[in-house]
């Protein structure tokens, strides 16, 4: 009922950038997604078709090439991102994605990805991604992909991304524990699936889950580094600090059309100004 409520912002507010402000700079917005239910799928179906009529879909390399100012953007475009590597992930890129020929990130916990037995990956999930008790019974589209997964999307065009080793909240480490957990976390992936990785995404994403020295262990590694702070990234042109919109399939149409035209960016925007100062070459606007 709440979000039904905020989803009629997108009126007023859309009818002030568009018509009385008269502002027609392109958005560049990044949609992120978590694990989902299969009953779940023909909603994510009917939304992301229904933004394919007014957004365009990047492929991860063409979102690179415009975050770092090699490719000039002249619509509305969405990235489309997944985090954690749940198995449901693959079956959406199967059904879903390669019928609506989109491109994705998914970005993978590298640990998470190497185990087998179900009471390890349950555990896993619980201790390290969910935050619950270690023996909460979790339903089978939170199992984690594996390398036959992973390699499998590689060879349908998506774009692997590392999500650090382990799930840790990196405001909470160490120097050491940041690079263990970002870098050789992202480095023995890379290792297993042959690829190079040039995307990570924070665990949580929220300010408060990621830091000043990680951002610059993250900046070090990659060439762009998500958060989960909304935001249009045309606004700030920062690839190291990409604001991403958090999705659920099921989000009304209204509610998801008002997050992307910016409803809510005004609860991350003196956040996400912090964490841009963190980068000496960035315009705060």
């Amino acid at each position: 009922m709440f979000k039904n409520i905020l989803a009629h912002l997108y009126y007023p507010i859309n009818f002030y950038f568009y018509k009385i402000k008269k502002e027609k700079r392109p958005r560049l917005r990044v949609l992120s997604y978590h694990d989902m239910e299969e009953k779940c799928h023909e909603l994510l179906e009917e939304q992301l078709t229904h933004l394919m009529k007014t957004w365009k879909f990047l492929t991860p390399d063409e979102f690179e090439l415009i975050m770092h100012g090699k490719k000039k953007l002249f619509q509305d475009s969405l990235l489309l991102t997944f985090d954690d590597g749940t198995i449901s992930n693959f079956h959406v890129a199967c059904k879903i994605l390669k019928k609506l020929n989109i491109k994705a990130v998914f970005f993978i916990v590298t640990e998470y990805s190497l185990l087998l037995d179900t009471d390890n990956w349950q555990k896993f999930a619980n201790l390290n991604i969910n935050l619950k008790e270690a023996s909460f019974k979790l339903n089978e589209n939170f199992k984690n992909m594996g390398l036959i997964e992973l390699k499998e999307l590689i060879n349908q065009g998506h774009t692997i991304g590392g999500h650090t080793k382990t799930h840790k909240r990196v405001s909470n480490l160490t120097a050491n524990e940041l690079v263990d957990e970002i870098i050789f976390g992202t480095d023995k992936l890379e290792s297993m699936l042959d690829v190079k990785i040039k995307h990570f995404a924070y665990p949580f994403g929220n300010f408060e889950s990621i830091s000043n020295s990680a951002s610059k262990v993250a900046k070090d590694k990659f060439n762009c580094v998500y958060t989960g702070m909304r935001g249009d990234n045309m606004k700030y042109m920062n690839n190291w600090n990409i604001c991403r919109e958090s999705n659920d399939p099921y989000d009304s149409i209204l509610y998801t059309d008002a997050c992307l035209i910016g409803c809510f960016d005004f609860l991350y925007k003196k956040k996400v100004k912090i964490s841009n100062s963190w980068f000496n070459n960035i315009n705060l606007l």
